[in-house]
């Protein structure tokens, strides 16, 4: 999108203001922590790429009332839904929190749009996406999910190193354990049809179905196997894919960037003061024009300073003088400086499935190259 067009309405958008939606975006908001900001962020993401159709946000009864009329203050539809719990004595998950994600099924409940598409409130779109809303009808669409991560450690998938998303690196056993499993998304974006018969369905297979290390997620895999379609990889990059599968990723054409939970740069090595400093330098770039960039995965590596960066001494100064003279002296300007590994990297070699090399830093510098560029390319500012 031009730069003289960013913020204004589209002749689609306009059309689609003047009459009732009858298609929109969902997401989901829990609790009043600062997941918020991750819903405003979304919306603006939405506006700044031209989307034509609103974004409404189901709450649930413990988000604050200010929470509540700052998203309306940005064009969120809100709507409040009565939370949904698995069966009493089945909490056990991968993360704690994820329980009450089972309340997103109540989405399909809202009868009053033919078609939604739901993302995560972590989630970032950075060029339009409102094609999905013509998608064939009677289909499930998400992105495929990938099986490197420590967090799918439990499956078998992991255990052997067998992925969907790199298949021929290391074929799927079937003559020890029988047939592969079925195609698995990524539930922090899809696109569904909202029904109330589909949503009594789902409360009533819920009721009776074990839950599972990845609650919802798992059960909607199970609930929509026959119905799902699996939809291209711009539409849900986990960051992870950088560095799990970057043959797998085009970033000129991505759209949409999911920053979920085993991808943050917390997970991935760095401190805090790391991560504000590298916050500080994508806030500071210069803001971007909506669409996607054709920067490649070389550029981006070229544009990022190498990591992990040479720290600067945060040793205390020795107390007595004694201890003083037996300091050891700092290097001089012409001696090179050691390059300190950030002990949260992983050690050197393969991946676990063999398909990606993992040197100290390497998918590190490429995940923040990342950052910095979707960063500057939003512009994304939470002040409301």
């Amino acid at each position: 999108m031009a730069p003289e067009l960013a913020g204004k309405m589209t002749a689609k958008a306009a059309v689609a203001a003047a009459k009732p939606a009858t298609k929109a975006y969902v997401t989901f908001l829990a609790g009043a922590g600062d997941y918020w900001m991750g819903v405003v962020g979304l919306a603006k993401g939405l506006r700044k790429v031209g989307s034509a159709y609103p974004l409404v946000v189901a709450v649930l009864p413990d988000v604050p009332e200010l929470h509540r009329k700052i998203l309306v203050s940005q064009g969120c539809i809100v709507r409040e839904i009565a939370p949904v719990y698995p069966p009493e004595n089945h909490t056990q998950f991968a993360m704690a929190y994820y329980v009450i994600n089972y309340s997103k099924l109540r989405i399909w409940e809202f009868v009053e749009y033919e078609r939604m598409v739901y993302l995560d409130a972590d989630i970032q779109v950075f060029d339009n996406i409102d094609e999905l809303f013509d998608l064939p009808k009677g289909h499930f669409y998400a992105v495929m999910d990938c099986f490197c991560e420590k967090t799918w450690s439990h499956t078998p998938q992991y255990q052997i190193g067998y992925c969907q998303q790199c298949p021929d690196k290391v074929t799927w056993p079937a003559a020890e354990m029988g047939p592969p499993p079925a195609l698995y998304f990524n539930a922090g974006m899809f696109v569904h049809e909202p029904s109330m018969a589909t949503a009594k369905a789902l409360l009533d297979t819920l009721r009776v179905t074990p839950t599972t290390p990845f609650a919802e997620q798992d059960f909607l895999n199970m609930f929509f196997r026959e119905q799902y379609k699996p939809i291209p990889l711009v539409y849900n990059l986990v960051l992870a894919m950088l560095w799990r599968h970057p043959e797998n990723v085009q970033l000129e054409k991505v759209k949409v960037v999911h920053y979920c939970a085993a991808c943050r740069d917390r997970s991935h090595g760095g401190s805090r003061a790391k991560r504000r400093t590298w916050t500080g330098r994508t806030s500071r770039s210069s803001p971007g024009t909506g669409g996607t960039s054709t920067t490649t995965r070389a550029s981006i590596s070229r544009a990022c300073p190498p990591w992990p960066p040479t720290p600067t001494s945060s040793r205390r100064r020795p107390r007595s003088r004694s201890a003083r003279r037996l300091r050891k002296p700092a290097p001089s300007s012409t001696s090179p400086r050691p390059r300190l590994r950030d002990p949260r990297l992983p050690s050197s070699g393969p991946c676990h499935c063999g398909h990606q090399s993992r040197k100290p830093g390497t998918y590190k510098h490429l995940h923040f190259g990342i950052l910095r560029l979707f960063g500057s390319k939003l512009a994304v500012s939470f002040q409301v």
